[in-house]
C-alpha cells in the first residue's frame, strides 16, 4: 500500500522530464503517417524509456515480436539551471551539456494510432541516451553531423543546422509554458525518418563535429 508520506515525497519532489520535438527538420521521407505532420510540436517521453547506451554491453531496443520501431537519431541537451520566461539570447546559460539520442517509435502503434504518441513512443529501451559532452566539447550545437546505420548500411545522416526549431528557440518556447529544471532533458528531433527496423538488426549512431567523432553507440533489437 502507498503511504501518505511516500505519496507527500513525490508530489513535493522536482521531477525531471524528457521533452522531444517533432518534424522538428524539412520532411525528406514520402512516409504518408510521417507527413500527416505538418508543423514541429512537443511531447514527452517517461523516464522508464531511457537506455544507458553508455555501458560497455547496453540492453538492447525490446519491441513486440509482430512489430517494428522507427529509429530516429538526435541531438540532445540537458538544462543546466531551474528558469521560466528564459530570453533566447540568455539560453547558452541554460544548457549544461550535450548528447547523443535515439527517438524509437513503435511504428504498428504509429499507423493505427498516430497522435497516441505516449505509446508510440514512451515505450521501455525507447530513449537510448550517450554520454554528456560538456558546452565546452561542442562549439556549435548548430553545426553537428548525425549518422545512424542499420545493420552497417548508412540510413540517416543530416546537419543539425537543419533544424527549424533551433536550442535557443526551443528553450524560450517551452519556458514560457513550463519551468525548465536543472536536469530536465530535451530531444531536438531527427533529421529523417530511417524507415523501419526489426529485431535482429543492430542500429548505429555517431555524432560529428566536421571530422572529429564526439560519440557513437550501437545497439541490438530484440523481442520482448
Amino acid at each position: 500500500m502507498l503511504s501518505a508520506s511516500v505519496f507527500n515525497k513525490i508530489i513535493s519532489k522536482t521531477h525531471n522530464k524528457v521533452i522531444g520535438v517533432a518534424k522538428n527538420y524539412v520532411p525528406q521521407t514520402s512516409d504518408i503517417v510521417y507527413n500527416r505532420i505538418k508543423n514541429p510540436y512537443f511531447f514527452f517521453k517517461p523516464n522508464s524509456s531511457i537506455l544507458d547506451a553508455t555501458e560497455s554491453n547496453p540492453k538492447p531496443i525490446k519491441i513486440d515480436s509482430e512489430g517494428d520501431v522507427i529509429p530516429e537519431i538526435e541531438l540532445g541537451f540537458m538544462i543546466s539551471k531551474t528558469g521560466k520566461h528564459i530570453k533566447e539570447d540568455e539560453w547558452q546559460s541554460y544548457v549544461g551539456g550535450y548528447f547523443l539520442a535515439m527517438d524509437i517509435t513503435d511504428a504498428k502503434v504509429l499507423q493505427k494510432e498516430p497522435m497516441n504518441l505516449a505509446f508510440c513512443k514512451g515505450q521501455d529501451s525507447f530513449t537510448p541516451i550517450g554520454k554528456l559532452l560538456l558546452p565546452k566539447d561542442v562549439e556549435d550545437p548548430h553545426d553537428l553531423t548525425l549518422k545512424l546505420e542499420v545493420n552497417g548500411s548508412p540510413r540517416i545522416e543530416g546537419k543539425t543546422g537543419e533544424m527549424i526549431y533551433s536550442v535557443s528557440k526551443m528553450i524560450r518556447m517551452l519556458s514560457i509554458y513550463m519551468t525548465l529544471e536543472q536536469g530536465d532533458m530535451i530531444l531536438t528531433g531527427s533529421p529523417i525518418s530511417a524507415g523501419r527496423v526489426k529485431p535482429g538488426d543492430q542500429v548505429k549512431a555517431q555524432m560529428f563535429a566536421e571530422d572529429d567523432l564526439l560519440d557513437e553507440f550501437s545497439l541490438n533489437v530484440e523481442v520482448l
